[in-house]
């Protein structure tokens, strides 16, 4: 039995004459409010070998079979994708991050993806920030991966809930820069700090991730000598010819204002480079935003931060957000982009039903989850507090506190700056019905939490309808709903012990709603 969940916002956003924005919105895959089931199966001794490597810095695949499944998709299995551990400074957790490679062993690539990402999120007791930063970097026009959350099975093991994000390679490049995917791809790690021509040949710092057998550096060498050279009185003639100054601007307000320290600007690391052939500009997308929503290990200090002090790297000089953020005009437009964002996104109007709707979604697999207890002590109760309560250590702030917290100092500290406007939004949390394929994590082990219940008729073609529950529901928690989020009047009568009668006030138009009775909400086709 599929369960349903209602997202809501409180705010609709006018659209206001902004570039277009360059990400793709969700599609098969990438559903953004929904769990996707992978079930890998693989020999136990590979098994064994992946969780519990030696050499956790090992890049071995392993091979196994899989079978995906969501709302859209339902595979038949896979045969023969290559799974191994991925990240860095993650390797030697409990709850191990998986890279599955559909090509590794020649495969096909499964609905033009050629790998998936499984992110543990083990720093994170929220298991949202990731998410959530990555959801306002593309919304705001900033080129940064779609995401989307797994329920992952091994051998028939739970594993646990993991954060998939959008691999970025030529197909990333491709699907954002006018189907242009013949520049060079770059992954900057620490310390990429952009300061010295001569580390720009360091393929462990700055590693070229497709041409690699031509291997020409020029353009990148180019642009970081001129960063050098460039004096705040050239600095705009020298470099916007050659960056993209206005979605870097982009991306450091957002980095500022979710407070992200292990980027390029406090930790010269966690970043890409795009080297762009059809506008001849290198384009700055940013990567691994965990450490984020105060996230920290004493790094930032987060009651006295204000934007103008952003620049500035934690070990070193950041060159790049140095000398952008010293020319007034760029330095205007980084404020005014805090503004709007903070205005459209970062604000509890659009952000408090998005911690509360994924809150829902995901609780009955964190529930599940034996390995999000092991590495730092996380329980489920803990992870239905986030949004409210700081747990502590490296955890300085709840969702709330650290959003109330940075937007009113930021907003405070930049009153003479005004917003750019509304912004629409590619992927808004509008309502939408999400939920997990049949047979998922959220029905095995929630296994009819709520109360279930039938729809009948359905469609309905009259202007009233029953509801037939197993168990006997209050009257007044009955609800229908319209995919705006808005709330229909109706009539309910108990016609006997778990049957309901439910006639409309006024006649509804054709199309889908929502029925929400107690904690379970499931469609209602109106013709």
């Amino acid at each position: 039995m599929k369960k349903f969940y209602l997202f809501f916002t409180a705010v609709a956003l006018p659209a206001i004459l902004m570039a277009q924005n360059i990400n793709p919105s969700q599609n098969k895959i990438f559903r953004f409010n929904e769990v996707m089931r992978i079930e890998l199966t693989m020999s136990e001794s590979d098994k064994t070998d992946l969780i519990d490597m030696v050499d956790v810095q090992s890049r071995e695949y392993f091979h196994a079979t899989a079978k995906i499944r969501n709302t859209k998709i339902d595979t038949t299995v896979i045969s023969d994708v290559g799974v191994r551990l991925r990240g860095n400074t993650s390797r030697d957790k409990f709850k191990k991050s998986i890279k599955i490679d559909f090509k590794e062993f020649g495969g096909e690539k499964f609905y033009n993806n050629k790998k998936f990402n499984l992110k543990a999120e083990t720093n994170d007791p929220s298991f949202l920030r990731e998410y959530i930063s990555y959801h306002i970097m593309r919304n705001y026009g900033v080129p940064a991966p779609r995401t989307h959350f797994v329920d992952l099975h091994i051998n028939g093991e739970y594993m646990g809930l993991y954060l998939n994000f959008e691999q970025i390679d030529d197909e990333f490049v491709d699907r954002r820069f006018e189907d242009n995917e013949a520049g060079n791809l770059y992954k900057c790690l620490y310390p990429a700090t952009l300061n010295d021509v001569n580390d720009i040949s360091n393929n462990n710092v700055y590693i070229i991730k497709n041409n690699s057998s031509i291997n020409d550096r020029t353009r990148l060498i180019n642009f970081v000598s001129e960063l050098s050279e460039a004096s705040p009185s050239d600095f705009e003639s020298r470099i916007d010819p050659i960056f993209n100054i206005d979605g870097y601007l982009k991306q450091l307000a957002i980095e500022a204002l979710i407070g992200h320290w292990d980027g390029y600007t406090k930790n010269s690391n966690n970043y890409y480079l795009y080297e762009d052939t059809a506008t001849m500009k290198i384009h700055f997308i940013p990567y691994d935003l965990d450490n984020t929503w105060g996230i920290d290990w004493g790094f930032l200090d987060y009651e006295n931060d204000v934007a103008a002090d952003w620049a500035g790297g934690l070990w070193t000089e950041t060159i790049l957000t140095d000398k952008v953020l010293a020319v007034p005009a760029y330095y205007e437009q980084f404020c005014r982009h805090i503004v709007t964002v903070a205005e459209n996104f970062f604000n509890d109007a659009y952000m408090i039903p998005m911690f509360d709707s994924l809150q829902k979604l995901l609780d009955p697999y964190i529930a599940a989850d034996q390995y999000y207890t092991y590495d730092n002590g996380f329980s489920s109760s803990d992870f239905n507090a986030a949004a409210d309560e700081a747990w502590g250590n490296h955890v300085w702030y709840s969702l709330k506190e650290y959003l109330n917290l940075r937007r009113t100092k930021f907003l405070s500290d930049l009153s003479a700056y005004a917003s750019y406007g509304a912004v629409e939004p590619i992927d808004p949390f509008d309502p939408l019905v999400v939920g997990s394929p049949s047979g998922s994590t959220s029905s095995t082990f929630a296994s009819q939490r709520n109360t279930d219940m039938s729809i009948f008729p359905n469609p309905v073609t009259e202007n009233y309808f029953y509801v037939n529950a197993v168990a006997p529901i209050k009257e007044q928690a009955i609800a229908v709903f319209d995919q705006m989020g808005r709330k229909l009047p109706i009539q309910v009568q108990n016609n006997y012990a778990g049957e309901y009668r439910i006639e409309f006030v006024t006649e509804p138009l054709p199309g889908l709603y929502i029925i929400r009775a107690g904690e379970i909400s499931k469609r209602l086709l109106v013709q």
